[in-house]
């Protein structure tokens, strides 16, 4: 990625290029994202240009371009870089921030996939996206209540082991889950 961004953006204005992939060690720094990572394959990519450089809006213009091409299926958006336009935004990693809720959860995605596609269509609208991924990894237990009464358990023991083993932090309690394929 980093190659591709210094073949759009010349490399004597680029002094620094900053890339922070997946989710932050610490709920600190979970705290101060601005950007709206949510997972281990999200990535802030922050291109650092130097004094005298030329015009930002055609940089952003090629790389909205560019990037997608190089790499489909992936999702890129550019955010604000100016002190100014990150406080209008309230911290919020868009300046437009439609938020749906319903109980109805494949209904809710239906019509936000729906109303994307309507406001992508209007002039001056950049990057339309839906922040929260919906195709993300899930883990369905399902117990067997007579064999695990046998073993001396019931639902809220297992719930409570699942619970703590799948919620450790990474500072206090490190979890690692090795794959063995």
């Amino acid at each position: 990625m980093e190659q591709e961004i210094r073949r759009i953006i010349p490399a004597n204005e680029v002094p620094t290029i900053l890339d922070n992939i997946g989710l932050p060690l610490s709920g600190t720094n979970m705290s101060h994202n601005m950007s709206g990572t949510l997972g281990v394959a999200d990535a802030d990519i922050q291109v650092v240009l130097d004094h005298g450089h030329a015009q930002t809006a055609e940089y952003v213009r090629r790389l909205r371009a560019e990037l997608p091409e190089k790499f489909p299926g992936l999702m890129f958006y550019v955010l604000p870089s100016d002190i100014v336009s990150q406080i209008l935004n309230f911290g919020l990693p868009a300046p437009i921030d439609i938020q749906i809720a319903g109980r109805n959860i494949e209904g809710n995605r239906a019509f936000a996939i729906d109303m994307m596609g309507k406001l992508s269509r209007i002039p001056g609208i950049a990057d339309p996206r839906i922040q929260q991924p919906a195709d993300q990894p899930k883990l369905q237990i399902t117990v067997d209540r007579t064999r695990a009464q046998q073993a001396g358990l019931n639902q809220i023991d297992i719930a409570r082991n699942v619970l703590i083993m799948l919620s450790g932090s990474f500072q206090t309690s490190p979890t690692f889950w090795l794959n063995e394929v």
